[in-house]
C-alpha cells in the first residue's frame, strides 16, 4: 500500500479487523508498515463492530525500545508485538489472580500451559506481529506486569478483546460488593521503559459520574511515589512499590500530580457502565491510554476526531498547561472555545487542566508563543468510547547518557544534556529550564 500526498492532509485507511487475528495466540498473517518524505502521525481506531470502539496513538519506530512492562484491564487480556527486523522475544508471564493450570485458566503456546511466573521465547521475522490473544475462552485474570525484552527494538500493543471492570456502587452509592460493569474492546501502544517518566498529570472526566483510575507501575524495585492530596502544592501522599513490576491502583474525583522517583508507567482506565437495573445510564464504556510524563510534551498536536457511519461519538480534547501559557493556547488557530472547563491540579499550583468538545474532522492545538504541553483527545458514546494522548515526544529519558552539545540541532529530540527534558531550551542566550547552563539542548522554535 502506498500513497503520495503533496500538501498537509489527514486520509483514513481502513483494514478489515478479519485481516488480523484468529483470536488465538500465534503469529498474525499480516504487518503494515508506513514510511514518509516527511514526519507525520497515525491514530489508530479499532472498531470490531458496530457498538465497539477504541484508539491509540502509534509509537513511531524511533520511539520503540527493548523492554516494556505490559498493562491490561481484567479478563480477555491481549498482547501483540512487532519488528521491523527479526528478532528474538523473551516473555515473562505476570498473570493475576486466577490463572492456573488447575483450573483451565493457562495461556497455551506449542502445547505448553503457561501460567504467572512462566516465560517463553518467540523468534520474530521482521515485518510480522505475534499475539498472545486469551481471547477463544473465558480466562479471567490481568497479563498486568507481564515484562518484555527484545534483542533489537520492539513495538508492542497491548489491552482487551472484550474487557469489563468491577466496581463498587454503579449507582452512586457504595454497596458491599463489586460488581461487573458492561465490555468492550480496549487497546494502547505501549511506551518502552527507556520513555518511562517520573512527573505526570493525571487524568479526569468531567463528563462522566461514574470516573475512571489509574494504574502505577513500577520499573525498579523500591519506587517511592508522591500523589498531590489537596494540602497545598508540597503535600502528597507517599505510595512505596516494593518490587519491579508491581503496581498501585488510584482512584481520584479532581485532577492530581504525580512524581516518583524512579521511572514509572501510569496508564488511565475509563470505566464500564453500569448494567445494574435502575442505575441512570451514561456515555461510554471501557477504554483505556497512557499518561505522558510531563518531560515528553510536545507544542504542537494534530489530529483528525472520527467520522465514519460507524464511530460516531461526541469528542472532546483535554490539555494540561501551565498557568501562564494557557491564554496563548490556540484550538484550530482560534483562542481556545469560551465553552471549556477549567480546573486546577492538585499538588501543582503551576498547572491547570482543560476539557472541551470538538466536532469531528481536522484539528490542531497550539500556542501563539513556544511552550509544551500536554493534550489528549477522547470520545464518548452510548455504548463505546475510546481515548489516548493527541500525541507526544518519544525519546528516550531515564537511560545512561552521555552529554554530547557538539552533534546537537535545534528540535533533534534528543536529551542533548541528559537532564531528562527534551529540547527545553531557546537559543536566546537565556538559562532557560533554571540548570545553570545556557542554550544546551535548543527546541526547534525561535525565541519570542
Amino acid at each position: 500500500m502506498s500513497k503520495t500526498f503533496n500538501k498537509a492532509v489527514f486520509e483514513t485507511f481502513v483494514i478489515p479487523t478479519e485481516t488480523f487475528s484468529s483470536m488465538k495466540t500465534d503469529f498474525e498473517k499480516f504487518s503494515y508498515k508506513l514510511t514518509g518524505n516527511y514526519n507525520f502521525g497515525v491514530i489508530v481506531f479499532i472498531v470490531p463492530a458496530k457498538f465497539s470502539c477504541d484508539s491509540f496513538t502509534a509509537i513511531p519506530i524511533e520511539g520503540w525500545g527493548k523492554k516494556y512492562i505490559i498493562f491490561t484491564i481484567y479478563a480477555y487480556s491481549t498482547i501483540s508485538v512487532t519488528t521491523y527486523q527479526d528478532n528474538k522475544i523473551t516473555f515473562n508471564l505476570k498473570a493475576c489472580p486466577t490463572v492456573s493450570k488447575s483450573e483451565d485458566q493457562f495461556i497455551e503456546y506449542q502445547g505448553r500451559k503457561l501460567v504467572d511466573g512462566d516465560s517463553f521465547d518467540v523468534v520474530l521475522p521482521a515485518l510480522k506481529t505475534f499475539a498472545l490473544m486469551l481471547c477463544e475462552r473465558v480466562i479471567f485474570g490481568s497479563m498486568t506486569g507481564t515484562e518484555i525484552t527484545s534483542e533489537k527494538i520492539i513495538g508492542v500493543v497491548s489491552g482487551n478483546c472484550y474487557a469489563g471492570t468491577l466496581s463498587f456502587g454503579c449507582n452512586g452509592q457504595m454497596s458491599a460488593s463489586q460488581e461487573w460493569g458492561t465490555m468492550d474492546i480496549a487497546a494502547e501502544m505501549m511506551m518502552p521503559v527507556e520513555s518511562y517518566g517520573k512527573e505526570f498529570i493525571m487524568l479526569y472526566m468531567p463528563r462522566r459520574r461514574r470516573q475512571g483510575f489509574h494504574t502505577v507501575t513500577a520499573a525498579f524495585p523500591d519506587t517511592t511515589i508522591q500523589i498531590g492530596n489537596g494540602g497545598g502544592s508540597e503535600t502528597f501522599e507517599n505510595i512505596v512499590l516494593k518490587d519491579a513490576r508491581s503496581n498501585a491502583d488510584l482512584v481520584f474525583t479532581d485532577v492530581r500530580h504525580l512524581k516518583s522517583d524512579k521511572p514509572v508507567l501510569v496508564v488511565y482506565v475509563q470505566e464500564s457502565q453500569c448494567t445494574r437495573a435502575g442505575n441512570l445510564r451514561e456515555k461510554g464504556d471501557p477504554s483505556l491510554t497512557i499518561i505522558i510524563p510531563m518531560n515528553l510534551f510536545y507544542d504542537i498536536y494534530v489530529w483528525s476526531a472520527p467520522k465514519t457511519d460507524v464511530v460516531k461519538p461526541l469528542g472532546y480534547v483535554i490539555v494540561q498547561v501551565k498557568k501562564t501559557d494557557r491564554d496563548f493556547l490556540l484550538f484550530d488557530n482560534q483562542p481556545m472555545p469560551p465553552g471549556t472547563k477549567w480546573v486546577d491540579v492538585i499538588g501543582n499550583d503551576e498547572y491547570t487542566y482543560g476539557d472541551t468538545s470538538i466536532m469531528e474532522g481536522l484539528h490542531n492545538v497550539t500556542g501563539s508563543r513556544f511552550f509544551y504541553f500536554g493534550c489528549y483527545i477522547y470520545g464518548l458514546s452510548d455504548y463505546y468510547s475510546y481515548m489516548n494522548p493527541a500525541g507526544f515526544i518519544s525519546s528516550e529519558i531515564n537511560m545512561p547518557c552521555t552529554p554530547n552539545r557538539a552533534d546537537m540541532q535545534n528540535g533533534d529530540l534528543i536529551d542533548n544534556d541528559c537532564d531528562g527534558s527534551i529540547d527545553e531550551e531557546l537559543a536566546d542566550g537565556i538559562d532557560n529550564d533554571n540548570d545553570k547552563k545556557v542554550d544546551e539542548d535548543l527546541t526547534r522554535a525561535a525565541p519570542s
